[in-house]
This record gives structure tokens, sequence and C-alpha cells, in this order.
């Protein structure tokens, strides 16, 4: 009867470490769709407040060569972009370290609960 407790309490553990790995999933998951909703928005602020003062200086008579001005224009829409990129790039190995340390954990109570279910089977086929 006591092996059974103990099966019934390592497979309720299992449980609970699987939904736990669910739910920090979903979190991580919320938090990269809030992070890249904010790179995203932040993008495009940049883009306008550019797209504004060379505006601002056309109109001022500052930038009288148009060809220059979308030169410029296309430049600094290229850094943009590769910020963004990289800071895609940060979040994806931030997410990636997460998941890795998180699922070692997840690996090594699984591995201790196997070689306790293990035990238990050999007990039981005494």
């Amino acid at each position: 009867m006591e092996l059974m407790v103990q099966l019934l309490k390592i497979l309720t553990e299992m449980k609970q470490l699987q939904t736990h790995q669910e739910n920090s999933m979903k979190s991580l998951k919320v938090a990269y769709d809030e992070l890249a909703c904010s790179l995203v928005a932040d993008m495009r602020l940049n883009i306008n407040s550019f797209l504004c003062e060379c505006e601002n200086r056309l109109m001022n008579g500052e930038n009288r060569n148009e060809e220059l001005t979308v030169h410029d224009i296309r430049e600094y829409i290229s850094f943009i972009l590769s910020d963004f990129d990289d800071g895609i790039l940060k979040a994806k190995t931030n997410e990636l370290t997460i998941k890795q340390v998180h699922l070692m954990n997840v690996v090594n109570s699984c591995i201790r609960h196997e070689q306790e279910l293990f035990r238990l089977n050999v007990a039981l086929n005494k």
C-alpha cells in the first residue's frame, strides 16, 4: 500500500512540474509578445520623429538637395531596423537562456522521479 502512495505522490509531482512548465511557457510568450510590441512601437516612433525632422529641415530650406534627404532617410531607417533586429536577437537569446535553465530543472526532476519509479517497480516485482 505504501508503494502505491509513493507512486501517486511521484505522479502528482510530475503533473505539477508539467503544469508549471506549461505556465512558464505561456508567461514567457506573453513577455516576448509585449517586448516585440514595445520594440515595434519604439521603431515606429523613431522613424516618425526622423521623418518629421527631415520635413522640418526641408520646409526651413536647410536641405535643398532632395536626393540627399531621401538618402538620409533610407540610411536612418536602415539603422533603426538594424537596431530593431539587434533587440530581437538579444530578446531571443535571453528567452533561450531562461528556457534552458528551466528545462534543465524539469529534466533533473524527471530523472529523479524516473529513478524513484524504477526503484518502486523493482520493489513491486519482488
